[in-house]
């Protein structure tokens, strides 16, 4: 499978971006707000869709550096990362 790369320009400092990403409250706002997630390293998040989160996407959080790196790897099919 390639690799999909999708750059998101967004108008806020680094360290809002880095908040919003880093919280349940902010990928609830941003993405799903079926939303399960804890900001550390090797816990998973688990984004849900539909009435009754029937689809799911789940990542392992693999590493977490505070503006420098974010990385969630894909711990479902198909496997992705997130930076």
């Amino acid at each position: 499978m390639p690799d999909i790369c999708e750059a998101l320009v967004v108008g806020a400092p680094p360290e809002a971006v880095f908040d919003a990403i880093n919280s349940a409250e902010g990928n609830r706002a941003f993405w799903t707000d079926q939303t399960e997630y804890e900001p550390a390293e090797g816990s998973v998040a688990v984004f849900s869709f539909g009435p009754n989160a029937e689809t799911q996407f789940r990542f392992e959080v693999t590493s977490l550096y505070a503006l420098d790196e974010y990385v969630r790897t894909g711990a479902s099919t198909p496997p992705f990362s997130v930076y």
